[in-house]
């Protein structure tokens, strides 16, 4: 039960205590003053539920209160206290949807939309029976509203938003993928399969953007063809969608041998955020001890930009296990570069990989306190 604080200027024993009923079963406590009418209260209900004040109506006693009546008639004789039962009702809103009025249509449905969970089945229906309106504004609306009413996984819903995607209205596949995150499943493969598709055939760079952002949620493990989707991306002539496609690889296409070459051969692009977000996927995709992904990965410590060097020490952390030879033997090649700078971080990876206590290790970082970079005698 919510307490709402008094509102009135009443004095407390000159206010009536008001309890509200929802046929969910939840209750809203406030107080009055005693010449207070029914549709103040609407405020009240509308700040703390959420319910616009045009879908509320009071009963009592299983009848309706006119909004005019004050609300110190329907006290118990003796009593200072009212008790209501709320009553949600979408009669307005089906009527203004039926207009065919595209401001009237909209307004019903932004107020369907502040429900949320509680505007129930007919709530939902009516969002979605607009999903495919011949006036886009209300096509938007509409599938903003099912985001916030419908049901998870409901099928009907997830089917009526997956043919939003094929809309050819940026703004509509825009809106229909942000609610396919919220309704469907993970690993719902209708879902699954339309946000893929998005993502091979959209040309709008925000639409092909949101897709894989989706497809990351919405994915554990990625089948050949949500990876193929995304490496094809990693060739795209937009940098933030490169970027993107390589942290979502790095989230779905663990193990997978094709993805790891293909961020390998990323490692080479000529722009440094590709650089980093392939290294930062590579270190989630390969399996400890992967030699192709140590080898790949060991060598940008050599890399210009100072963010992907760092990122080659933190995945060869992931990547190498304790103590692995392999990659101790790689990092050794780096302590004679020509750049301070790299002869750092190859000796900072060193501490990440080595055992503790490992002889050779130390050995090697030994012979390198003679450096003249003080960076490096720090490291």
């Amino acid at each position: 039960m919510s307490v709402e604080p008094c509102f009135s200027d009443a004095e407390p024993s000159d206010a009536f205590s008001v309890t509200v009923h929802s046929l969910a079963g939840e209750q809203l406590q406030f107080h009055v003053a005693r010449d207070t009418q029914m549709f103040a209260l609407k405020k009240v209900v509308a700040r703390q539920w959420h319910i616009p004040e045009r879908f509320q109506a009071f009963a009592f006693g299983g009848s309706m209160v006119p909004d005019t009546d004050e609300v110190c008639s329907y006290r118990e004789e003796g009593s200072m206290c009212v008790a209501l039962e709320l009553i949600v009702s979408l009669d307005i809103a089906k009527s203004e949807l039926q207009t065919g009025l595209c401001h009237r249509q909209v307004w019903a449905l932004r107020d369907l939309a502040k429900l949320g969970p509680r505007g129930g089945r007919i709530a939902a229906e009516l969002a979605l029976s607009h999903c495919n309106d011949a006036h886009e504004d209300v096509r938007v609306t509409a599938i903003e509203a099912v985001e916030f009413i419908a049901k998870r996984n409901c099928e009907e819903t997830v089917r009526v938003l997956i043919a939003c995607l094929a809309d050819s209205k940026s703004n509509i596949n825009l809106a229909a993928l942000k609610a396919i995150e919220r309704i469907a499943d993970i690993g719902d493969h209708r879902a699954v399969e339309a946000v893929t598709r998005c993502i091979e055939h959209s040309r709008e760079v925000a639409v092909k953007q949101s897709a894989i952002e989706k497809l990351e949620k919405l994915v554990c493990k990625g089948s050949c063809h949500e990876i193929a989707a995304l490496i094809t991306c990693l060739d795209n002539k937009h940098e933030v969608v490169r970027c993107m496609a390589a942290r979502a690889l790095g989230t779905i296409a663990r193990g997978d041998h094709y993805a790891i070459d293909e961020l390998a051969a990323r490692l080479e692009s000529s722009d440094g955020g590709v650089r980093r977000a392939a290294i930062a996927a590579l270190a989630n995709v390969c399996a400890e001890g992967n030699e192709h992904g140590i080898l790949a990965v060991a060598a940008r410590l050599q890399d210009t930009n100072d963010y992907v060097r760092l990122g080659s020490i933190e995945a060869l952390a992931k990547i190498a296990s304790k103590g692995d030879a392999f990659a101790i033997a790689t990092l050794q090649t780096f302590f004679q570069h020509e750049r301070a700078e790299v002869r750092t971080a190859a000796v900072q990876a060193l501490a990440c990989v080595a055992a503790q206590g490992d002889a050779g290790s130390v050995a090697m970082t030994l012979e390198l306190l003679g450096d003249s970079c003080v960076h490096l005698k720090r490291a």
